[in-house]
């Protein structure tokens, strides 16, 4: 009896061990929003999100016809910063020939 006892707690502990393993390989799965659900938790208008898919700043999937939105892009976060751009210097009086251009880069 000792055998068959040691046997059906071993089943057991596999059946546990599968259904945690189930639920771990599901959330790794990506979540996929429609542009209505996507607008929602952006707080925008539907047709921004699709502005958004069109020039590249959400990605999305369109291989069933229809957008499918990762979830995920929402929540990374970015690696760097923008930078400001920069600003254009204009010089105080115009340039007119080479020797102004000297005067103006070397002093």
């Amino acid at each position: 009896m000792y055998i068959e006892e040691r046997v059906q707690a071993l089943e057991m502990q596999i059946e546990l061990l599968q259904k945690q393993l189930e639920s771990l390989q599901g959330a790794g799965e990506e979540q996929f929003l429609t542009p209505k659900e996507a607008a929602q938790l952006m707080r925008c208008s539907v047709q921004t999100i699709y502005l958004k898919v069109q020039s590249g700043d959400i990605q999305a999937d369109m291989s069933t016809g229809r957008a499918r939105i990762p979830r995920s892009q929402f929540y990374r976060k970015k690696e760097t910063p923008k930078q400001p751009p920069l600003k254009r210097v204009r010089p105080e009086k115009p340039i007119t020939g080479i020797e102004d251009i000297r005067k103006q880069m070397f002093g």
